[in-house]
C-alpha cells in the first residue's frame, strides 16, 4: 500500500503512514488507506496528491476519505496551488498577465458575489 501511494506522490505516502500509525494494528488502518488510495481511481495522482498536501496543511493528524473527498469535489485542491515542482502551475488569470503589466486578481470572495449577483 506504500508503494501505491508512493505513485501518487509523498503527501500521499504521509497520509498513508499517518493512517497506519493511528491505530494499534495495522490491519485495523487498511480500510481507511484503501479508501485513500482508492481516490486515485477517480481522479488523477496530481489532483490526488494536492488534496493530500493540502490536508496535512489543516489541524488533523491523520487526514481520511471523509477529509480529501471534498477537497476534491469542490476543486479545493486545484485553487490551493500545491503542487510539486515538477508538474504544471494552475491556470489562473495572472499566469497569463503580460509581463510588466499591472494587473488586478479578483478576490475569491469577489467572485462569490459576482455570481451571487449574477441572474
Amino acid at each position: 500500500m506504500r508503494e501505491r501511494a508512493g505513485w501518487i506522490g509523498p503527501g500521499a505516502v504521509t497520509v498513508v503512514n499517518r493512517s497506519l500509525e493511528s491505530v494499534p494494528v495495522h490491519e485495523q488502518g487498511l480500510d481507511a488507506v484503501l479508501a485513500v488510495l482508492r481516490l486515485s481511481l477517480g481522479y488523477s495522482a496530481e489532483r490526488v496528491e494536492a488534496a493530500c498536501r493540502l490536508a496535512l496543511t489543516g489541524r488533523v493528524r491523520s487526514p481520511r476519505y471523509a477529509h480529501l473527498q471534498p477537497i476534491l469535489a469542490t476543486e479545493q485542491d486545484k485553487a490551493a496551488g500545491l503542487r510539486l515542482p515538477g508538474m504544471n502551475r494552475l491556470n489562473t488569470a495572472a499566469t497569463y498577465a503580460a509581463p510588466n503589466t499591472t494587473q488586478v486578481v479578483p478576490s475569491e470572495r469577489d467572485r462569490y458575489r459576482n455570481q451571487a449577483q449574477a441572474p
